[in-house]
């Protein structure tokens, strides 16, 4: 069975950067607008199938039925402290960090972009990052919220899994 190499990166925003003589890199890494175009490619470079539809769809089974997701300390691994993460909500547009939250909205000083839902990436930044489970003290000391019942509103309106009841409620954040 033929294997080709590729990455595929999935943010518009990212610049591939190389140097001179490691041109190669860019027929290995690509933005994801041209992955059509680079599976249409391969095709046309490999049209003969090894693998049948049954026995594919077989392996593809297989494949899902033992896939278990890496769980890796992020902050552990790259010896980073909890207190040296930036805290506050990401702009989705300029990445700056924080924004402010009036009026409902989320809004962003740089570049005034304003959204009503942004913090929920923040939230999986903090699973990622921290812990899979936050509870509304942590959720607003990580998004810089001043407000309990704001930060309550928020965690039931990101329809969050959640488990016990007042000061020791847990929402699950995968």
């Amino acid at each position: 069975m033929p294997v080709s190499e590729l990455v595929v990166i999935g943010s518009p925003r990212t610049l591939l950067k190389t140097t001179p003589d490691n041109q190669y890199i860019y027929n290995k890494v690509i933005l994801s607008p041209k992955l059509p175009q680079v599976i249409r490619k391969l095709e046309k470079a490999f049209p003969n199938k090894v693998i049948h539809s049954k026995r594919f769809l077989k392996l593809s089974s297989l494949l899902i039925d033992h896939h278990c997701p890496l769980h890796v300390n992020v902050l552990k691994r790259y010896e980073i402290r909890e207190k040296e993460i930036l805290k506050g909500v990401c702009c989705p547009q300029c990445d700056y960090v924080p924004m402010t939250r009036a009026r409902g909205k989320w809004m962003c000083f740089q570049c005034l972009h304003t959204s009503k839902d942004c913090y929920k990436e923040t939230l999986q930044d903090y699973s990622l990052l921290i812990n899979s489970i936050i509870t509304n003290k942590k959720a607003r000391e990580f998004l810089l919220v001043s407000s309990q019942p704001v930060m309550k509103s928020l965690l039931a309106n990101a329809n969050l899994s959640h488990s016990g009841t007042t000061k020791g409620t847990l929402y699950h954040l995968e």
